[in-house]
């Protein structure tokens, strides 16, 4: 789906490819069709491979696409397509990557700051010796280009436990290989890559607003998002891991993975924070395959004048079917408030969502967006906290319960059977 209220400025596919054997390896070709149009990728397009490893034989293609064919504000259509296949070829993944903007109203006096992410990709695999135990060689790669570059890192192998609980200073985008990383009903390694960034709110006022938006594509499995919190806490702090918000009957939140994380309450308001976010490919058979990040960016709102703007997050959550429900409470504390905004966070899976009433009124269903105007959809339909009409209308005070039901599809369609919902 695509937003409900934004622009799509580029979209992007990357389609990946895989034989497992040392006979004559060949990718297979795909068709990419979009809502009825066609994009071909044939055999040849795929070469050359991006990488050896095993038995395996690794090919990636990219390209952008016109955004003509894509429908904003609604459910797009998509299949792919594989040819020329047969019993070697293994692991079709498929990534759409499409930039849009939105527009919201806030208030004056609010100082709104964007940090922007390197963008990162990349896959690291293990390549041990006596002397280094830890060694790994991986690859790089640029998403824009297609381009790939590889590299040894003679330290580029952490256990789970060392980079969750000592957080060891990975270089920034550089893919490295994680042990003992949950999966199922127990561990496997995984190929991994981290980015970082400074949030600097040493000249905010009182902080609003903060989150930060992952866009993950390729083989992710699972994610991560930390923030460094300095004096008086000064230790890193684990705001959403894959494997820990997530129900059970999720092999350990496989697929779990985040669109935006509400950063708000780990934020420190005269100090510097960081953002690290890490995602990673389980490789039970080490199939150690590409992860990539990007445009991913932080936003904190601030203001040091005295502005009503609360906030009422969720709890993140992975639902063991294709289906999970929250309830948000929120107040409307005086008729001058000016806008009421829901936005939305699901899985990557998501489908649909529903957006109601907690006494049944109906305010939104459809595509995922990435914020609603609850104000306008309310004074278009229930009027149970406003009066008038979308286009102008004023907030009862009160205080109302909103019921978000998230539809996502079925394994086949995206890898794995669950919903999600994110702070």
């Amino acid at each position: 789906t695509t937003s409900t209220t934004g622009k799509v400025n580029w979209a992007r596919i990357i389609v990946n490819s895989v034989d497992k054997t040392n006979n004559n390896p060949q990718p297979y070709s795909a068709n990419v069709v979009i809502n009825g149009n066609s994009n071909q990728v044939t055999q040849n397009q795929f070469l050359p491979q991006l990488y050896t490893y095993s038995n395996y034989h690794f090919y990636n293609y990219q390209r952008l696409i016109n955004t003509n064919i894509l429908t904003p504000g609604a459910t797009n259509n998509l299949y792919v397509n594989f040819g020329s296949v047969d019993s070697t070829n293994d692991m079709a993944w498929f990534s759409l990557i499409a930039n849009y903007t939105v527009s919201m109203v806030v208030p004056q006096g609010v100082v709104t700051k964007n940090y922007f992410f390197d963008d990162a990709a990349g896959l690291a695999y293990p390549n041990p010796s006596s002397r280094y135990p830890n060694r790994v060689n991986g690859i790089t790669y640029n998403l824009l280009t297609g381009a790939s570059s590889s590299f040894t890192d003679n330290n580029g192998r952490y256990s789970w436990n060392n980079y969750i609980n000592n957080h060891p200073n990975i270089a920034n985008g550089r893919p490295f290989v994680l042990t003992g990383v949950p999966s199922g009903s127990g561990t496997d390694d995984a190929s991994a890559i981290a980015i970082e960034k400074e949030i600097d709110n040493t000249d905010a006022g009182d902080i609003k607003d903060a989150y930060v938006t992952l866009n993950p594509y390729g083989a992710v499995d699972g994610a991560m998002v930390e923030v460094y919190r300095p004096y008086p806490v000064n230790q890193w702090v684990t705001v959403f891991r894959s494997d820990q918000n997530t129900q059970g009957g999720t092999d350990d939140g496989y697929g779990n993975l985040p669109g935006t994380i509400y950063l708000k309450d780990y934020m420190d308001k005269g100090r510097v924070n960081k953002v690290r976010i890490t995602v990673w490919d389980v490789a039970p058979g080490v199939d150690y395959d590409l992860v990539g990040l990007t445009n991913c960016y932080a936003v904190v709102s601030s203001s040091k004048l005295p502005i009503w703007w609360d906030t009422y997050p969720t709890v993140s959550d992975q639902s063991s079917n294709n289906q999970i429900q929250k309830d948000i409470n929120y107040e409307i504390r005086s008729n001058q408030t000016k806008e009421s905004y829901l936005f939305f966070s699901g899985g990557m899976d998501t489908k649909t969502i529903n957006v109601r009433y907690n006494t049944g009124e109906l305010l939104y269903s459809g595509a995922a967006p990435y914020l609603l105007n609850l104000g306008e959809l309310d004074a278009s339909g229930p009027h149970k906290m406003t009066n008038g009409t979308a286009a102008n209308h004023t907030f009862i005070p009160g205080n109302y319960t909103i019921r978000i039901t998230v539809n996502s599809g079925q394994g086949w369609e995206s890898g794995d059977p669950y919903a999600e919902i994110h702070r």
